[in-house]
């Protein structure tokens, strides 16, 4: 539960531009508040085991990864209200207009001609922009419910406000025992309890998915174990999903982490020529949507990727969603798609 104290904290930091974070770990009924008023703008990770919230742009486009450093509690944070300085405003703020559907789906057809010649998968994103509930703390409560989910909500000056519930790991790492464990996560369909067979355009942008994530774990002589697939429920939603083991040995966690993403399941397959499409498709830019978030900890690193998410200020949200792209997509299915994923966002944008 989100306490009247965490609430309190958050409207303070976000009056004074001061980065924090609240965030609940999938399973876990704690949701747990810091933040960072000593910051002086530059919030780079330490990544040196101390307790700490990252987030990293997508394609690790952001010349540092950002960290939030746990300097103080909500409590601290309301008992010293007055004696904070009000930080300067974010870099980056929400994009202002959403995609069009004749535009998404003539970007689809565009894609699948590409696809058709050159094979492979590109995931496309659409967002929804519009203005921001004048309840939507309260509804905070509502987003944290999800406790199969990682939920959050972050501000820094390089990436203002953002709220979130993701369901993909990309990376937990436990420093003791080297352990490492993903998932390959990936074609989505509408949540059924008729154990159906998955069709072969799912399974298709599936396989792209861990194929990467091996033959990127292969490079560091990394042996991944995968589990058998199965099919794994998000509310209204499924994805098809393997989880993946390895044991990292000696090799550099962050370099791993840093080669894994962003993988197919958001960019696309092959993933420099995905990278390409997204850059000349897309209108909007993506900032944090489809980069990774996660906690650094003195028992490991637990990050997952930056899904099922929005990007707010005082007066605008702006919410992402997507799918992959293969020659057998079909683009009123797709866009149908990034409805399903974009929906439990909507309670944030003010209803008129």
């Amino acid at each position: 539960m989100l306490s009247p104290d965490i609430l309190k904290a958050i409207e303070i930091c976000l009056e004074l531009n001061i980065p924090f974070v609240a965030y609940s770990l999938p399973g876990k009924k704690e949701i747990e508040f810091f933040a960072n008023p000593s910051s002086t703008g530059e919030n780079k990770a330490k990544l040196d085991g101390r307790h700490e919230f990252i987030i990293n742009y997508f394609n690790n486009e952001y010349p540092y990864i950002i960290g939030i450093q746990h300097e103080v509690t909500e409590l601290e944070i309301i008992a010293n209200a007055e004696k904070y300085q009000r930080n300067k405003d974010p870099e980056i703020f929400p994009w202002p207009y959403s995609t069009d559907c004749l535009q998404y789906h003539g970007q689809i057809h565009e894609l699948i001609d590409h696809l058709k010649s050159r094979g492979g998968k590109t995931v496309l994103s659409r967002v929804i922009t519009g203005e921001l509930a004048i309840d939507w703390l309260d509804n905070l409560e509502w987003l944290f419910s999800h406790r199969d989910l990682f939920c959050n909500i972050y501000f820094t000056q390089e990436t203002g406000c953002w709220i979130g519930s993701t369901p993909e790991l990309l990376l937990d790492l436990n420093h003791k025992t080297g352990q490492l464990s993903t998932m390959s996560l990936a074609g989505t369909r509408i949540a059924s309890f008729s154990n159906a067979d998955w069709d072969n355009k799912n399974i298709e942008e599936h396989n792209y998915v861990t194929k990467y994530i091996i033959e990127t774990l292969n490079k560091y002589d990394i042996t991944a174990n995968v589990s058998a697939p199965t099919s794994v429920s998000f509310g209204n939603i499924e994805h098809l999903c393997h989880k993946i083991t390895a044991n990292i040995g000696d090799n550099d966690i962050i370099q791993i982490l840093n080669d894994l993403s962003p993988t197919p399941a958001v960019a696309g397959y092959p993933k420099d020529q995905a990278i390409i499409d997204i850059s000349q498709i897309e209108i909007h830019p993506r900032y944090c949507y489809a980069g990774y978030i996660g906690v650094s900890d003195n028992v490991g690193l637990h990050v997952y990727v930056n899904l099922r998410c929005a990007h707010i200020d005082q007066s605008k949200i702006c919410i992402y969603g997507g799918g992959g792209i293969t020659s057998k997509s079909n683009a009123k299915d797709e866009w149908l798609e990034t409805e399903m994923k974009t929906r439990h966002m909507s309670y944030f944008i003010r209803q008129v």
